[in-house]
């Protein structure tokens, strides 16, 4: 009998485990996608491996696939976790020792890592295991564009002082994004086998990682996004829909700002829904006292992080998705607007220009500038024929780009490539005995 391909992931999230650990599963909705049509493959055996703080909790199994839950470094009582965020330390290299641990206990022959964020990427320094890094973002450009939108001393002066002295926040986050750039940095070193979707992120590897093998590969999305579909609806009060997260550089302030101008304008009554947002947080008062504006004086509503089902309704019933950010790389709120059908208007930022046909499946325009987003909100609203092109152009792109049986082809694909290509793999069973 032909011996199964071991595969052990690291991730951010628990994946299909976040029903049995009683957690949020809309969070790593495409990973969980993905888990689901790689178990279903014969000849293939998958662990996960993902961070959880209840240490209690021991490894696990659903069906054939092994979960292992990483309990990471909470060294010390209060005094030293306020000096560790205070000093933006970041994750102790005694993870290191852990996510070896794993490795020794599952023996794969490959190991797929999800994003170069956090410290599991350093196990390609020492691990003989063929290993792939999959980009999810990049921190070193992210950093760089962190005050795109809302300046250095605007975040210090509106912030949350209580927050602030605690060490939390959007101030420290930047201090700590900065310390986790230069652990990437390290990180990308040491792959020599790279995943990723779009242009931007292909350019950035070939600058932090010029030796390693770049392979395309896109996304699955969220099951429930690929049988909804968009309709054209007139309406007097237009719908417009945003799924971002509460960091300074997705576009907060280009969001009010446009909304302000939006509002002056006679003849146009709209609403802006913000998922993923609640209106109690941090970037909502930082992003309010930078600009001088209110977003409930300007009809936008914030709505929180919905489960999939929710957030499909938003989509379907408005009349165009709106990506303000100032730097992405494949968003996928983005794609599960086009896979829905949903007029798309977003930025110019990092891989969106590859995700996005420009004229073609949606309007692109430049990250910042919120004249130009407004320009193009009443271009699009006033064009039901144009909305219907982009809808029918942009949902057909992505139902060929995210298909599930193609995504989960290549997958295979680049594990049967990687192990063929990599010297070594005939003797990993030896590296942690």
């Amino acid at each position: 009998m032909k011996k199964a391909l071991r595969i052990l992931w690291f991730t951010n999230t628990p994946s299909l485990a976040t029903a049995k650990l009683g957690m949020p599963n809309y969070l790593g909705g495409w990973i969980s996608s993905l888990e689901k049509e790689v178990s279903k493959c014969q000849g293939v055996k998958l662990g996960v491996a993902f961070p959880y703080e209840d240490k209690s909790k021991d490894e696990f199994f659903i069906g054939d696939t092994q979960y292992f839950p990483l309990h990471l470094s909470m060294e010390g009582g209060k005094v030293a976790r306020l000096m560790k965020r205070w000093t933006h330390r970041a994750d102790s290299l005694n993870d290191i020792r852990i996510f070896n641990n794993v490795i020794k206990q599952f023996n794969p022959d490959i190991i797929h890592v999800f994003g170069s964020e956090k410290s599991f990427g350093l196990i390609g320094s020492n691990c003989k295991i063929p290993m792939i890094l999959q980009i999810q973002g990049n921190l070193s450009v992210y950093t760089e564009k962190w005050f795109s939108g809302i300046n250095y001393f605007d975040v210090l002066r509106y912030c949350r002082k209580k927050s602030l002295l605690q060490g939390y926040g959007i101030f420290h986050s930047y201090y700590l994004f900065r310390k986790w750039a230069i652990r990437e940095r390290e990180i990308f070193k040491h792959c020599s086998h790279i995943i990723g979707r779009t242009d931007w992120d292909r350019r950035i590897s070939r600058v932090l990682s010029p030796m390693s093998k770049y392979y395309h590969c896109d996304e699955l999305l969220r099951e429930p996004f690929y049988t909804k579909q968009w309709k054209y609806s007139e309406r007097k009060e237009k719908i417009f829909v945003s799924t971002i997260s509460p960091v300074t550089y997705k576009g907060f302030e280009t969001i009010l700002k446009s909304a302000n101008l939006l509002k002056g304008l006679e003849k146009v009554e709209f609403k802006w829904y913000v998922i993923g947002v609640r209106g109690s947080e941090e970037i909502v008062r930082i992003s309010e006292g930078s600009t001088g504006l209110k977003f409930c004086n300007n009809n936008v509503i914030f709505k929180g992080s919905l489960p999939a089902n929710e957030l499909i309704e938003y989509l379907v019933n408005c009349d165009c998705y709106v990506h303000p950010s100032h730097i992405e790389n494949s968003p996928n709120s983005v794609c599960e607007a086009m896979l829905i059908g949903t007029p798309v208007i977003a930025t110019y930022a990092g891989g969106t220009s590859t995700i996005v046909q420009n004229g073609s499946e949606g309007i692109l325009v430049q990250d910042g500038d919120h004249y130009v987003l407004a320009g193009a909100i009443m271009e699009l609203i006033h064009s039901p024929g144009q909305m219907n092109v982009y809808s029918e152009n942009a949902r057909k792109r992505a139902l060929e780009r995210h298909n599930p049986q193609t995504v989960v082809s290549r997958i295979l694909d680049i594990y049967q490539d990687v192990l063929k290509s990599d010297k070594n793999v005939f003797s990993q069973s030896n590296n942690y005995r």
